[in-house]
Order: structure tokens, then C-alpha cells, then sequence
């Protein structure tokens, strides 16, 4: 075959080749197109492979500032927390200072315990896989009901993870913040992570959602407190009151209701409900002398403001909580991507040591299950071990491959942050994951 031609081949499979080899190459992900498009302000992300570990950070860390979000910029990460606990649990149980099977019941106080007889068969091992009963939800307090037998399906339960404080606090004979500095935040020397209230980067709640945190209780209110009130003046023959009095009184308890339970609740929210609140008084007040706008003006107020935070989506930047929050591992962590890589780097080694977080214990469909303090979910090309956090204004996920050793974090602050999260996680793993389950209805 004459040079020329061989030659010629030669190229021509070269070219060829290159050009294969750049169709399967996954292009990489155009962050600030997916910002755009998902309405993220400010994102943080790490993505780690066997050969390397990239970071990447978009967006301000607060609002009425030009400070660029870093690898170091605190973000809340919610429900991430959970891994935290899980993960001391697993170092008590190395210290021989508990056991998985062990009865959650023998290290508990009387106040966490419950006269119900299947509480007594409720074990470490299905708090942390959510599979002891309880309720999925804490927020209006702590709903200590069991739903259904202990071990027999599994129901994602913050209450769950609440008792499994109690019982680290009460093993370990330290706070849980110090037993997660102790066991965690100080070894691997992530030294920017706490459970402990503080400044983060500004959260950018929905306008849907603000008004749902905002409006509920003080509509609720409102409306009990005046219904009753109204049937009492009646009864009374408006002797004591008059429907003027008893609307002023109705709107100021109810918001006075509000105002506690945003505090106990959504503090970060709080500026919000206050600035509402300032201009409804300054509204009653203007109009007190005319009774028939004193009542339309204040309700048509309301409506309107209720009506654009549901139909007109945008968002608002709110103040980081700085105060009044217990700590509480099912969703009061705040962390930095750069802590929570050293996080997923620890746990690929207890991955690689065949570590007990790791251990599928309890199956929720097909595809998905729950281990001993994460998830996992099966697809067609691998396993992969991942952990949401859902706090109003900031989202985040974890997603860990064994597989090839590599993970992804995204740290959001906004409330379209998960499904961001997911789909840039898809684009870096290059695995087409859901991760994500359904929350039982009890």
C-alpha cells in the first residue's frame, strides 16, 4: 500500500477518533445558565473524582454587600445534619458505648418516653433508618405518636432523629454540639460547621412560600379569635364591646399569635411579618375615624398582599437566624462546601471500610432504600448514597458514587436550590438520579 494512502488512513482513524471520543464526552455543566433558569442567587458546589476534586462558586454572600461566596461561606445545610448525628452514633457504637440493636427506651428520661407499648420495641437501629414510627414533622412541637410498628416500613421522621439527640447527649454526657465537635466538626477539622445559630449567606425565600409562613397562623387567628369574640358580643348585647373594638383587638392577638410562633418557628422570616404589621397599623390608625374603610382598607390590605405573594413569583433575601434557635440535628447545621467535602471524603473511607452508614436496612421501593443514617438509590449504572437539606431559603444536597469514589455537594440560598441541585448533580455524575422520596402521609 503506497505511504501516501496509509498515511492518509492514519488521519482519517485519528479524526475519527477524536471526534467519537468528544460525542461521549459530557460537556460540562453551564452553571450560570442553570442559576438563571432555576432562580439561584448564590450557589456553592464541589465536585470530586478519582482524579481530581473542583469547586466552584457563584453569586454574593449577602445581600447588601459585594462579598463573593466562597468555599468558606457559611450556608445553612438543614437536614444534612442527620448524617452528622448518624455518623457519632456509629463512633459511640466503635466505643462500645452503644448498640444498634440496642432499646432506644434503656437511654431515654421519662419525658421522651410514651405510654404507648410499641415504643419499648423502638431500637437505635430503626431511629436512624426512619423506621421507628414517628412522625415526619416537628414543627407545631413535638408529635411523639407512633404511627405504625417499629422496623416494619419506613416514614422520614425528624422527630425520629431528635430522640437519637437525646440519646447521643445522654451516652456521650455532652451537649450535641460538643459531642459533634468532639466526634466530628474537630477531627476532620471542619472547623466551620456548627449546630449553633450564626450568620450565613443570605436565604431568598419564595413569595408563595413566605406568604404561606407568613399569613397562616395570623389568618387562622384572626379569624377564631374574632368569630368567638363576635358570638360573645352578641350573647352580651355588644354590652362590653363593639364590632370596631373587637376587629382592633382580634388583629392585634392574632397578631401577637403569629409573631411568637414566626419566632419559635421561622425567626428569619420574622422582618418580613413586622414590616406587614407596621404598615396595617399605620393603615387602622389613618382611617380609624371612618368605620367603613377602617374595616375594608385593613382586610383589602391583607388580600392584596396575601394575593401577590401567591400568584407573582419572585423572591425576597431574609436575615440569617442569629437567635432564638435550639440546637437540633434534624435541621439547625450550617457548614461550608469546603467542610462538607472533608465530610463525603470521610465517609467514601468508611464506604471503602465496609462502615455500618452504609448498610441498606430498610427498603422503600424498587429503586430506593434507607441505610443507617443515608440514602441510597439504585440505577441502572450504580449505587449511589446522597442526603437533602430543605430550609426555607436554603437548599442543598449530598450525593455520594463508591463506585468511582466521587461526590457532589451544592450548597443553594433559595428555595428552587433542591431541584437546582439534582439536576447539576445529573450533569457532574453523569448518572441520571431522582434522589428523592416520598413523604408518608400518616
Amino acid at each position: 500500500m503506497p505511504k501516501k494512502c496509509i498515511m492518509m488512513l492514519v488521519v482519517f482513524l485519528v479524526i475519527s477518533g477524536i471526534t467519537t471520543l468528544a460525542e461521549n464526552m459530557v460537556s460540562p455543566p453551564d452553571i450560570a445558565d442553570l442559576m438563571n433558569e432555576y432562580n439561584i442567587h448564590t450557589c456553592s458546589i464541589v465536585y470530586r473524582n478519582e482524579e481530581n476534586k473542583i469547586t466552584e462558586n457563584f453569586g454574593r454572600q449577602d445581600f447588601l454587600s459585594s462579598n463573593e461566596v466562597t468555599e468558606n461561606s457559611i450556608f445553612e445545610i438543614g437536614s444534612n445534619g442527620k448524617m452528622v448525628a448518624a455518623y457519632i452514633v456509629h463512633k459511640l457504637v466503635e466505643e462500645n458505648k452503644i448498640n444498634l440493636d440496642d432499646k432506644a427506651e434503656k437511654y431515654l428520661d421519662k419525658e421522651w418516653v410514651i405510654a404507648d407499648t410499641r415504643f419499648s420495641k423502638i431500637t437505635i437501629r430503626q431511629l436512624l433508618s426512619h423506621s421507628a414510627g414517628f412522625s415526619p414533622s416537628f414543627e407545631f412541637g413535638i408529635d411523639k405518636h407512633i404511627y405504625f410498628e417499629p422496623g416494619t416500613k419506613f416514614s422520614y421522621s425528624g422527630v425520629g432523629y431528635m430522640y437519637l439527640q437525646e440519646i447521643i447527649e445522654k451516652v456521650s454526657g455532652l451537649d450535641f454540639e460538643s459531642a459533634a465537635q468532639k466526634y466530628v466538626f474537630v477531627p476532620l477539622k471542619m472547623n466551620d460547621s456548627t449546630f449553633l445559630p450564626g450568620k450565613v449567606v443570605t436565604p431568598y425565600i419564595h413569595s408563595k412560600s413566605l406568604t404561606v409562613y407568613c399569613f397562616t397562623i395570623f389568618i387562622l387567628s384572626f379569624s377564631v379569635i374574632f368569630i368567638i369574640g363576635l358570638l360573645v358580643c352578641i350573647i352580651s348585647k355588644f354590652k362590653k364591646f363593639n364590632k370596631k373594638r373587637l376587629f382592633t383587638i382580634s388583629i392585634l392577638v392574632a397578631g401577637l399569635i403569629n409573631s411568637g410562633a414566626l419566632l419559635s418557628l421561622f425567626p428569619k422570616i420574622m422582618i418580613i411579618f413586622a414590616v406587614f404589621a407596621i404598615l396595617g397599623i399605620i393603615i387602622l390608625f389613618v382611617t380609624r375615624k371612618t368605620k367603613r374603610l377602617y374595616y375594608a382598607a385593613f382586610i383589602l390590605y391583607t388580600a392584596i398582599i396575601i394575593a401577590i405573594g401567591l400568584i407573582v413569583p419572585f423572591s425576597i433575601p431574609v436575615p440569617s437566624i442569629i437567635f432564638n434557635e435550639n440546637v437540633n440535628c434534624a435541621y439547625s447545621m450550617r457548614s461550608t462546601s469546603k467542610d462538607m467535602s472533608k465530610f463525603c471524603d470521610e465517609l467514601l473511607e468508611q464506604y471503602n471500610k465496609n462502615g455500618e452508614m452504609f448498610d441498606s436496612t430498610i427498603t422503600i421501593d424498587d429503586n430506593n432504600s434507607w441505610c443507617l443514617g443515608i440514602a441510597s438509590e439504585k440505577t441502572d449504572e450504580t449505587i449511589t448514597y446522597w442526603h437533602s437539606g430543605i430550609n426555607p431559603g436554603q437548599q442543598s444536597i449530598v450525593i455520594i458514587n463508591p463506585t468511582n469514589n466521587s461526590y457532589v455537594i451544592v450548597l443553594t440560598n433559595s428555595d428552587n436550590g433542591y431541584e437546582f441541585s439534582k439536576k447539576l448533580a445529573r450533569l457532574y455524575l453523569n448518572i441520571d438520579g431522582v434522589w428523592e422520596i416520598e413523604r408518608v402521609k400518616l
